[in-house]
This record gives structure tokens, C-alpha cells and sequence, in this order.
């Protein structure tokens, strides 16, 4: 039992940092739902010929009433290899506020194959789940947008239904050698709406890069989840990941999962 509860919230946390990572801003700003279950729903988009890898930070600021604040950070490494295929491994240490002696775990993603799969580092378990995967082919940013259509992932189906929502440009610049553009979300959630007394007013701060398809930094300011919520990429390299990293080890109980 305490095996899957772990399998469970190591799988929500890495799932919904990839999410984090490889989608746009405007296509989640109304979403309730991008910390553990966004990228869950719907088939993924597939972007080839864009090979990297890097290390991912991610932190976690939950405000508390007496002014006091939680921090966690967890690090995370990523590789994306020219066929699509992404790995993210990283050590679960806690969920939302709460500590957790989580596993060392990765979560691979296979287009190639249409699979996922989900290693357990510390009980050399690994578990294969069929994937469905939007295409396979050359990406562009534009090309990826007609896609977010096809598949009814809209960024103005997922903007929040107030009168407030803004989106402002933060011009371009130069992070780990990459040129991102920014972008700021900003709405207002009225009082009453979600049982709040008050208004809350949430915003999104994205570096996205065009030529990876990736967000390089992302600050969320959500009172409804108690603080902040950061992702920054960093050592980012540009040259094709072994193909060892997408493949399952030698020695691992193999589960499979329809």
C-alpha cells in the first residue's frame, strides 16, 4: 500500500513538471489543475529534432498565516532526444508542503514506441503504460499551436472566464544561450467565486524558447496554493542525449500496465 502511494505522488509530481516545462503560458493560465493532473488528460505533442538536456530546479513557497514561509526545492535532470523521446529523473522529497521519502524515479516518455514508462531507482521496478502521442515530425512553434487546436488544447479554452485576464509581452532576452521571450499572466479570481472572502489575484511569469519548445523559466504567484511556485532550467546543452537514458535498464522487474 505505502509502495503505491509513493508510485502515485512520484508520478503526479513528475508528470506535472513536465507539463510545467514543455507548455506555453497562455495555454494553462485558467487551469486549477497544472500542478498535478494538466498534462495528464489528452495525447502529448511531440517536438523532434531538438535534442537537450539540462537540470531542472524547482521551488516550492507556501505562505503561512503568522508570516512564517515552507520552502522546498528539488532538482531534477532532463534529456530530450531528436526522435521526441524525453527523460526526466529526480528524487521525490516532497509534495506540495509536505516532506515525503520518495523515490529516486524517472519518467520516460516514448513516442517512438507510444509508451510510458515510470522506473522506481530504488526497487529497480520498472512500469510500462501504452501512451497515446498526438504525431511524430519536424516541430515549429507554429506548428505546434495548430496542433494545441486539433486536439482542442486552445490557450482561450484554458484562460479564465474574468473580465480582468491580461497578457503582457516582456520583450525578449538571452538565458543559457537560448532567445526566450516572456510573457505575464495576470487575472483576478472575484470574492465568492471559490468560497474566497476576498479577491485573489494570480500571475504567471514565462521565459519560453521557440527553437527548444521549452520553458526555461516559469514563476507562478497562486494564493489559492498558499505561495509560489518556480521552475528554472539551467546547464542547458544542446548535443544528442545517450540513448541509453530512454531504455530500461538491465535487471528491472518489468510491469506492464494496459
Amino acid at each position: 500500500m505505502r509502495r503505491a502511494v509513493f508510485y502515485i505522488l512520484a508520478m503526479s509530481l513528475l508528470m506535472a513538471i513536465a507539463f510545467a516545462g514543455s507548455y506555453r503560458a497562455s495555454d494553462d493560465q485558467g487551469s486549477d489543475n497544472i500542478f498535478f493532473s494538466g498534462e495528464i488528460v489528452g495525447p502529448d505533442l511531440v517536438v523532434t529534432g531538438a535534442p537537450y538536456s539540462a537540470e531542472g530546479e524547482i521551488e516550492r513557497i507556501t505562505y503561512l498565516p503568522d508570516g512564517n514561509r515552507i520552502i522546498h526545492t528539488d532538482t531534477q535532470s532532463v534529456a530530450r532526444d531528436s526522435q521526441g523521446r524525453v527523460r526526466r529523473e529526480m528524487t521525490i522529497t516532497s509534495v506540495g508542503p509536505l516532506e515525503v521519502k520518495g523515490p529516486h524515479a524517472a519518467l520516460i516518455t516514448d513516442p517512438v514506441l507510444k509508451r510510458q514508462i515510470f522506473l522506481n531507482m530504488d526497487t529497480k521496478v520498472a512500469t510500462i503504460k501504452p501512451r497515446s502521442f498526438f504525431r511524430l515530425g519536424p516541430s515549429t512553434e507554429d506548428e505546434t499551436k495548430k496542433n494545441q487546436e486539433k486536439t482542442g488544447a486552445k490557450p482561450s479554452d484554458r484562460r479564465p472566464q474574468v473580465d480582468d485576464a491580461k497578457t503582457e509581452s516582456l520583450g525578449t532576452k538571452v538565458i543559457e544561450g537560448l532567445t526566450v521571450n516572456g510573457e505575464l499572466n495576470t487575472w483576478t479570481i472575484p470574492a465568492k467565486k471559490i468560497g474566497n472572502e476576498k479577491p485573489l489575484k494570480v500571475s504567471i511569469e514565462n521565459w519560453y524558447s521557440p527553437e527548444l519548445q521549452i520553458l526555461v523559466i516559469r514563476h507562478r504567484d497562486d494564493p489559492r496554493f498558499g505561495g509560489q511556485y518556480n521552475f528554472t532550467l539551467k546547464n542547458i546543452q544542446r548535443a544528442e542525449p545517450k540513448a541509453s537514458l530512454f531504455k530500461i535498464p538491465a535487471g528491472y522487474k518489468i510491469i506492464r500496465e494496459r
